[in-house]
């Protein structure tokens, strides 16, 4: 079965969510689906439903997540499309579980979050320019500054969230139209180019610890990247409990909390197309002994104990990744262990400066349009080091990276 396609586009209100959603839908054949559209669709059939939502955008409060989600999924499974923008979603964390308890892995494919950033009194100032003349009935003071702390409080720790995944691509809409434009197209360009990749969480367990580098040295072999490592923490038995809660009230758990508390672990987070399945695949059958007959050269096989000594963790599902790369993360000063995705940021001087020389003349590293120059260049595996680089992914990753005239590393906005 083919999966849809889907890019979640978060910003504040007013960052120009709509506007760009519909140029990206008109150039690359997405469908683009506006909760604030569903929603104000809903309420002109004047059910109960539509009463409570229009409550709930009259106090700039969210509407339920099973509300949207289940708008959301009419939409997409009914569309002609299999590729779509959500424009404003998932704007909470409730969102983003609701989604996931609608949607699994085998249907959707969540390619990466576009972040259109914009500072909060110039998005004040832009809708309440739009109020003068849109009629809505929640662009107007009051509203626009509920909605602000709403996105504040619910929506910016889900952006975190994504980020930590490697799934946010941030693009700052204070510069003109036309460039944050062509900024924005960038990214959506590079899609057709290369897959997108997963991220997914490894843990190294206590029991095989003492062959870290190894384990680190296949992972490598195998095509990951580590884009996250923190070694030598030692669980509570507090903390392997709250990981493992799905697993409660099952015969192993207690056993499985007290080996996973009993030594210090390796958390890791690893990035390539097809993480989460590559990386369960490599660690290998869940019982280590079942593995070294069937499995003998996974990890598990390799450096597991016995049969729930098993060396190695991984998330089976983008849900998990997305809980347990957050968990293992999260900490203060831990989140900077995990590497994001190169962002677009606004100069200090304005756009100006960002596309003009000093005088003031379209400077050489950028077009008449002012726009960056685009380059390619070739990259070559050399003898003895192509085989550690399984996989066209890690080709396409390292190809596509380019040095402007500046220095400054431009990465592609799908590795």
């Amino acid at each position: 079965m083919e999966r849809n396609e889907v890019v979640f586009v978060l910003g504040g209100p007013g960052s120009g969510k709509g506007t760009h959603c519909a140029r990206i839908a008109a150039e690359f054949g997405y469908t683009h689906l506006s909760t604030g559209d569903l929603l104000r669709e809903e309420q002109k059939k004047e059910s109960e439903l539509a009463t409570k939502i229009a409550e709930c955008i009259r106090d700039g409060q969210l509407v339920p997540s099973s509300t949207m989600v289940a708008l959301l999924k009419e939409a997409i499974l009914n569309g002609d499309s299999k590729r779509f923008l959500l424009d404003g979603f998932p704007r909470s964390k409730d969102n983003l579980e609701a989604w996931f308890d609608a949607f699994s892995d085998e249907e959707i494919q969540v390619s990466f979050t576009l972040f259109l950033h914009c500072p909060k009194e110039e998005l004040k100032k832009r809708l309440l320019e739009r109020g003068e003349t849109s009629g809505r009935a929640d662009d107007n003071v009051e509203t626009v500054l509920k909605r602000f702390d709403t996105f504040e409080k619910e929506s910016l720790p889900v952006v975190e969230e994504l980020r930590r995944l490697g799934m946010v691509r941030k693009v700052s809409t204070v510069p003109a139209r036309e460039l944050v434009a062509h900024r924005v197209r960038r990214y959506f360009k590079g899609c057709r180019l290369v897959d997108p990749v997963e991220r997914t969480l490894a843990l190294i367990k206590p029991d095989a610890t003492g062959n870290t580098n190894e384990i680190l040295n296949r992972v490598e072999q195998e095509g990951f990247v580590v884009v996250g490592k923190i070694e030598g923490r030692v669980w509570s038995q507090q903390d392997a409990a709250t990981f493992y809660s799905e697993h409660s009230g099952k015969a192993f758990f207690d056993t499985l909390v007290d080996f996973m508390s009993s030594g210090p672990i390796v958390q890791l987070c690893l990035e390539k197309v097809g993480a989460i399945k590559a990386w369960r695949e490599l660690a290998g059958p869940t019982n280590s002994t079942d593995a070294k007959t069937l499995e003998p050269s996974s990890i598990r096989a390799l450096y597991g104990t016995c049969g729930t000594k098993n060396a190695v963790h991984g998330s089976d599902s983008f849900a998990s990744a997305l809980r347990e790369i957050n968990f293992c993360f999260d900490q203060a000063g831990e989140a900077a262990a995990v590497v994001a995705p190169a962002e677009e940021t606004a100069p200090a001087g304005g756009a100006e400066q960002n596309i003009n020389g000093r005088d003031g003349s379209v400077d050489g590293g950028y077009n008449e349009d002012g726009f960056a120059k685009e380059e390619r260049t070739l990259a070559l595996l050399k003898p003895g080091i192509s085989e550690l680089h399984s996989g066209e992914e890690r080709l396409a990753k390292h190809s596509l990276k380019s040095r402007n005239k500046f220095g400054h590393e431009e990465r592609s906005s799908c590795t």
